[in-house]
């Protein structure tokens, strides 16, 4: 093999576990969001399935682990990697998996939706909370979101420092 060959060989495994990796990304972000919802972690059948079957439980499975059915590192067709991104709501799923830039925009969005779905609801679980305080706020105007801004700092710097007062109940009982 000549070393053309070689570096050609070696980036064509770089990109595949960089798709992998993010794939990964995806995966794990997916069952978060299900596990908070007492939901079963998606299958690479499933993510198959989702795609309208046009990418195969084996090719998914094969670029989650970096290499196609014969050990090689998996070389994905544009399509494949579109069908896939799809699944997880990233339209042109190729750039996604292949752009440094545009998985760091999209791993950005994905960490800010992660963050509303970890806000706590009425009844202390995780869940939609978040995004319904996201929409609430999305629909009031600069005056009115600056005034519920103020108050959430209110309010949070208020539970922050009774969270830090020492519990002198025992005292008071005894």
């Amino acid at each position: 093999m000549s070393s053309m060959e070689g570096s050609a060989a070696s980036k064509t495994q770089a990109r595949a576990h960089e798709i992998a990796a993010r794939l990964d990304r995806l995966i794990a972000t997916e069952n978060a969001r299900r596990e908070a919802r007492g939901e079963d972690p998606i299958t690479h059948r499933e993510i198959a399935k989702l795609t309208g079957d046009r990418v195969s439980p084996t090719t998914v499975r094969g670029l989650h682990k970096a290499e196609n059915g014969r050990g090689a590192p998996a070389n994905p067709q544009v399509s494949t990697l579109d069908a896939i991104g799809e699944v997880f709501g990233i339209r042109n799923g190729a750039e996604y998996f292949t752009s440094d830039a545009a998985a760091k925009a999209v791993d950005k969005q994905l960490r800010a939706l992660q963050a509303l779905a970890e806000i706590r609801g009425p009844q202390g679980a995780p869940g939609d909370a978040g995004l319904s305080l996201a929409f609430r706020a999305a629909q009031l105007s600069p005056d009115g979101y600056r005034l519920v801004n103020d108050l959430a700092e209110r309010l949070l710097a208020h539970e922050l420092a009774a969270r830090q007062e020492p519990d002198n109940s025992a005292e008071r009982d005894g």
